[in-house]
């Protein structure tokens, strides 16, 4: 009918893809309502969440490795519980190190902090721009999703759709706040978290001869000698990134112990080297 507004048909609209990262509770509990909130907020993006999103009999890793690839956003539900959690930051390594040849935009990953503070985050998680679940800081997260969808709400709608919809989510966050602990948990000793770190990536190396790699290998060793001469340019040590990724660092034995050189293995481990130590 003349004058009437057209109804359009959301399934001709492309949708940004956002992967939301989670480990144990209560961090499933803030994905999941982040799941179920986000769409209302921003109508032309869809939310991924392992718990939720992946069908009885389909192969989770597969899934999980294929929807990493194609994420243009990841969002990471970081709690006391879950600050150590290898699989976190393997999932946000893989976000970061996709390369998508026809996207001009870099991907964004983005930690969204409940019951923590950005003080208490650590390598490799330190290395994005985080934000809480207070007002503040998930309007700065909505925000930064606006950005790369398709077709972005305009500021003034934006607000306006975040006002209307921010109570609801603020009931979930303020209910799962009286359940948790509000400090970080005791650090875990260096060498457990090592050894879960390598166990966890090498499990998964296992496995990747039935699921897509959600990054290239070349993709891999760059991002690890950019992270090797941040990591150990400072000490006195020198090191080589093979293509197989491992990163072998020659140190003399006496200087093996500096706190600095732990630091800086404990962070390249993360990201998914294997690291060997040798004489000079």
């Amino acid at each position: 009918m003349v004058g009437e507004r057209p109804v359009s048909d959301s399934r001709s609209v492309d949708k940004a893809k956002v992967f939301i990262s989670w480990s144990g509770e209560p961090a499933r509990s803030v994905a999941s309502a982040l799941r179920t909130w986000l769409p209302r907020v921003c109508q032309t993006l869809e939310p991924f969440m392992s718990d939720s999103d992946i069908a009885a009999g389909d192969g989770w890793f597969g899934v999980i490795s294929t929807r990493l690839r194609e994420s243009d956003f990841a969002i990471l539900c970081v709690t006391p519980t879950n600050l150590e959690s290898p699989w976190l930051h393997f999932e946000a390594g893989a976000v970061a190190l996709a390369h998508d040849p026809t996207s001009v935009a870099p991907r964004t990953v983005m930690p969204y902090l409940f019951n923590l503070e950005v003080a208490h985050l650590r390598p490799p998680l330190s290395m994005f721009n985080a934000v809480t679940t207070a007002e503040d800081g998930t309007w700065r997260l909505v925000r930064s999703i606006n950005e790369r969808l398709p077709a972005p709400l305009s500021p003034g709608d934006l607000r306006s759709t975040f006002d209307k919809w921010w109570p609801d989510l603020r009931i979930d966050l303020q209910r799962l706040h009286r359940e948790v602990p509000t400090e970080p948990a005791a650090p875990r000793p260096e060498g457990d978290v090592l050894q879960e770190i390598l166990a966890t990536v090498r499990g998964l190396e296992r496995r990747n001869d039935t699921a897509t790699v959600p990054w290239s290998a070349a993709s891999r060793v760059q991002l690890l000698e950019t992270e090797a001469a941040r990591a150990l340019g400072r000490l006195p040590v020198s090191w080589t990134v093979g293509e197989d990724e491992v990163i072998v660092i020659y140190v003399a034995p006496q200087r093996r112990e500096l706190p600095e050189l732990q630091d800086a293995i404990r962070h390249l481990t993360r990201l998914g080297a294997m690291v060997s130590l040798k004489d000079p």
